[in-house]
């Protein structure tokens, strides 16, 4: 390191405390890389920023096995191949044009795959604290391009839920806002945590943050509330980190933190039981901080180092709260994109279901049935058919009976449709007593005719409700679609050949004719009872019959 450029890390008394240089570049790239507005912006600012910051010739941003931003390289070719034997730990060094061979520091980018943060400097290798400081920056970038891929994300869903109620605008309002808190609260520790999907890999980050601030050797964030327990240690010697799982001592100094609600120091920490469960006897001092949501305590952070004469400072007692107030931001912001996607997903399905039984809407079905009369008719003949089903005789529930028999009667109607129906066809409930189901693919009017013969059998089964048997009947016009119908000519064909079904008597299954189009009966017999259930005689209205 030249004379010129400050220690990245100063060392004191009281342990390894950020030093003013580092904490200025940090606040540099940080305010940097968050302004960007999308990933691209995100990643060549980085490059240059992390170059910049180390006075290095080179800068470079490798995501999924692929160099996407480098600078100092001009117009000469980028060497990729060193880079990535580089990132894979072949190779420390790579090519530098006007240089020659130059040291490399690589921070790896979190949640990434193959994600990479790289500076190369000439003449000079990269010291612990630049390292340390190239970590940090790459976690900074990972949260950034995180946070944008969920701008975008959010963007689409926002889109969506043009039609949802208040409450999903609120929500998004409140993902937005903290988003802003969580660049704010990052800012006052100088580094970003790694912003993954999953919880646990954010409170995975937290420990591995804490370790790398205060230099301790052990770092346990437990967070009660969802059971998740995170551990981050160092063996003698070792400098890569090791994550494990333990139980958490009752009477150990974080479990004693979370029940006071108040930080914790033990520079006398050899002597406690939770030291020698995680496999640290020789840990001298600890400092415990809950973490709080609200006014609740839902975990601990616990720091503790095995440094000789190590005594945990104020300075490291601060910087334990402000990781613990992180992993409380981090607990409330997955709370709040759970329940939104829980909201979006809520909505979107009210918007395009039946509130009662279930099955798609007018909407729904109409968009379906658009998107398959999109398809060419094929040279075996086969093409979308539409049936129009309505229960016979339903007025006489509603009006015996009520409105609730009548509901549980269309239910159950609804689930026989279903049941009834291939796995690729859709039902849906176009209103009151109507229902209509869409079979992707008939190859011809008797096979549709066997189909609807099917779902005539399975809707006029008796059913017990309220006490009272009933005998469903039903009318089903049939449909199957010409080459360039339209969603509302082909629904409509299907309603005409109902027409004719009730027309006839009920209780059966008519195909549509084009005769049916000026009211004149068909040339042939398109109507008659279904083959599986003829129309069952009509009953009196205390028998139930529909």
């Amino acid at each position: 390191m030249s004379p010129d450029r400050p220690s990245p890390l100063g060392a004191t008394a009281g342990g390894g405390i950020l030093a003013s240089w580092t904490t200025q570049q940090l606040v540099s790239f940080l305010g940097a890389v968050s302004a960007c507005r999308n990933e691209d912006d995100a990643v060549r600012t980085a490059a240059e920023a992390v170059a910049s910051a180390t006075d290095a010739e080179a800068g470079l941003v490798v995501l999924d096995g692929r160099i996407v931003s480098c600078i100092g390289f001009g117009r000469q070719p980028v060497p990729t191949e060193q880079v990535l034997e580089v990132c894979h730990e072949v190779r420390s060094t790579i090519d530098v044009p006007g240089v020659g061979s130059a040291d490399v520091c690589v921070a790896e980018l979190g949640g990434h795959s193959d994600g990479y943060l790289l500076a190369a400097r000439a003449g000079e290798d990269f010291g612990a604290g630049e390292r340390a400081m190239i970590n940090a920056m790459a976690n900074v970038l990972t949260l950034t391009l995180d946070l944008l891929r969920a701008l975008g994300s959010e963007r689409a869903a926002r889109e969506v839920s043009e039609r949802t109620t208040d409450q999903v605008s609120e929500l998004l309002t409140k993902v937005r806002e903290q988003r802003q808190l969580t660049l704010d609260r990052f800012s006052r520790i100088q580094r970003a945590i790694a912003a993954r999907s999953q919880l646990q890999d954010v409170l995975d980050a937290i420990t591995t943050t804490a370790c790398e601030l205060v230099e301790c050797d052990l770092a346990v964030l437990r967070i009660t509330t969802a059971d998740l327990v995170s551990t981050i240690g160092y063996q003698a010697g070792d400098h890569h980190a090791s994550h494990r799982r333990h139980a958490v001592d009752p009477d150990g100094i974080g479990s004693m933190a979370q029940r006071l609600g108040q930080p914790l120091v033990d520079n006398g920490f050899a002597a406690q039981p939770e030291a020698r469960r995680y496999g640290h006897p020789t840990v001298q001092a600890a400092v415990a901080v809950p973490v709080r949501h609200g006014d609740r305590q839902i975990g601990f952070l616990m720091l503790g180092s095995r440094q000789p004469r190590h005594e945990m400072t104020h300075l490291e007692q601060s910087l334990a709260v402000t990781l613990a107030e992180h992993a409380a931001l981090a607990v409330q912001d997955s709370q709040t994109v759970n329940a939104l996607h829980e909201a979006l997903d809520d909505a979107v399905h009210k918007a395009s279901h039946d509130a009662l039984t279930g099955l798609a809407n007018r909407a729904t079905f109409l968009t379906a049935l658009e998107q398959s009369l999109a398809c060419e008719i094929t040279e075996t003949g086969a093409r979308p058919c539409v049936m129009y089903v309505d229960l016979d005789y339903f007025k006489v529930v509603n009006d015996t009976y009520g409105h609730q028999v009548g509901d549980e009667l269309l239910t159950v109607t609804a689930s026989r449709l279903q049941s009834g129906v291939r796995s690729d066809d859709l039902v849906a409930r176009l209103g009151g007593d109507e229902f209509a189901v869409l079979l992707r693919s008939v190859t011809d009017e008797a096979q549709a005719k066997r189909l609807a013969d099917r779902l005539y059998a399975e809707v006029s089964s008796p059913v017990q409700l309220a006490a009272q048997m009933f005998y469903p009947s039903s009318s089903i016009g049939v449909a199957p679609a010409q080459q360039g119908d339209l969603p509302a000519t082909l629904l409509n064909r299907a309603d005409l050949a109902l027409y004719e079904a009730k027309r006839l008597g009920r209780g059966r299954v008519a195909l549509y004719d084009a005769c049916l189009e000026n009211g004149s009966q068909p040339g042939r017999s398109t109507a008659e009872p279904a083959a599986a259930h003829p129309v069952p005689a009509p009953r009196n209205e205390a028998a139930g019959a529909v």
